[in-house]
């Protein structure tokens, strides 16, 4: 696929923003639901972080909070102690059958493409999930103050949140 249809195509499937039981389109509504989970990473050990019951997460001295803002959320963590990373989880069945696209860490060189879920490929800054009859499309604003990438599994989707950088 040239590279100019490819982008064309995701612009066109971004703004589309069709994906049933995780996202809806409605004027300045929140476009996602709050994650399933939150998880954090400290001295190398990823650990589950409680629900605050008010729409944010915390545990052993890292708070992380997710804020919604017309149609969209943002994300606020803060830690007593040094911090490698924050991972947030949806539950959500994807088709066996879907396809993820995704950027490079860097840059594509004409090898950016469809895989299968199989492939459990890190995602950064975007990821478009196609089932066959839509596309879905997630993503995060540049200038994040972090490297962050998505992952679609069978089960879940994740947003992971590189704080190293």
């Amino acid at each position: 696929m040239q590279r100019r249809h490819f982008i064309k195509l995701s612009a066109t499937a971004s703004a589309a923003l069709l994906f049933s039981r995780i996202t809806y389109a409605n004027g300045n509504a929140a476009l996602m639901n709050h994650p399933d989970e939150a998880w954090a990473k400290t001295n190398g050990d990823w650990f589950r972080l409680k629900a605050d019951g008010k729409g944010g997460y915390g545990g052993d001295g890292v708070e992380v909070g997710i804020k919604t803002n017309g149609n969209s959320t943002g994300v606020y963590v803060q830690s007593h102690s040094p911090l490698a990373g924050v991972k947030l989880k949806w539950n959500h069945k994807t088709a066996a059958a879907a396809k993820v696209a995704g950027d490079h860490f860097e840059r594509s060189y004409g090898d950016l493409a469809w895989r299968g879920l199989e492939s459990g490929s890190k995602c950064p800054w975007y990821m478009l999930i196609n089932d066959g009859l839509n596309t879905a499309c997630f993503g995060v604003k540049t200038g994040p103050n972090t490297i962050c990438w998505w992952v679609a599994g069978a089960d879940n989707i994740e947003l992971t949140l590189d704080t190293n950088s």
